[in-house]
């Protein structure tokens, strides 16, 4: 039946039933569970100031008198009530800024220079030989 309709027709239809669905839609979310476990939450914060939220839902499902809680709930929850730690920064990676000098070993007056799995020989330099 909507094949034989125009294409302005099939479009309003489509979004006649997208609101329709929107108004049906029912919230999934509890407030008054989020609020029980809220309190739990900020109980065991209290306890353990430095556990983030994967500590807390690991906490929240050994408690076998309380249902199971999912960990994206907790972020959610926890994130809705400014109770996330900050993220730490990480360190720098140590940025090379071009090629590096080979370590250098002295002998006698002559200096060897290591390259790879051997050495090269490079004359003497009498201002820094000893």
């Amino acid at each position: 039946m909507v094949a034989n309709l125009g294409r302005k027709t099939r479009k309003l239809i489509y979004y006649a039933r997208q609101q329709r669905a929107e108004k049906e839609r029912v919230s999934r979310t509890n407030e008054e569970s989020d609020a029980s476990l809220l309190k739990r939450i900020k109980a065991l914060l209290a306890r353990w100031t430095t556990y983030g939220y994967r500590r807390i839902t690991a906490l929240l499902q050994r408690d076998d008198s309380a249902p199971k809680v999912n960990h994206k709930r907790v972020y959610r929850i926890m994130k809705e009530n400014g109770l996330l730690h900050r993220k730490h920064p990480r360190r720098p990676t140590k940025t090379h800024d071009g090629w590096c000098c080979p370590p250098k070993k002295w002998a006698g007056r002559a200096l060897f220079i290591r390259r790879g799995f051997g050495f090269d020989f490079s004359e003497e330099n009498a201002d820094t030989a000893r």
